[in-house]
């Protein structure tokens, strides 16, 4: 059971997606509906950020093992929902035409 408590910040939990099928549909981060991320997104926004999966783990203050069920698709509590995308917003991802 998913716990109760504060909501993730909404910065960064939907909006639009550069280059996604233009027809207004949105996707997603998180599914506030079920707790899941989506494991792409997530993976992207992690490592366009220049971090190891486990090197956010460490910054995030969360196990290793919880980042790596989120990143298959699996539940997340709130708490972990929140540390997540308050680390995200620690740096900005990089941008890819100053490498």
């Amino acid at each position: 059971m998913r716990s109760r408590g504060k909501e993730p910040p909404s910065a960064g939990v939907d909006g639009p997606v550069p280059g996604s099928d233009g027809l207004g549909n949105r996707q997603v981060l998180w599914h506030p509906e079920d707790g899941r991320f989506d494991p792409g997104r997530l993976r992207r926004a992690i490592v366009s950020r220049g971090w190891t999966v486990t090197e956010f783990a460490q910054v995030a203050r969360i196990y290793p093992g919880t980042l790596y069920r989120a990143l298959t698709g699996r539940p997340t509590n709130d708490g972990t929902a929140i540390r997540i995308f308050q680390t995200l917003e620690k740096r900005r991802p990089m941008d890819m035409d100053e490498l």
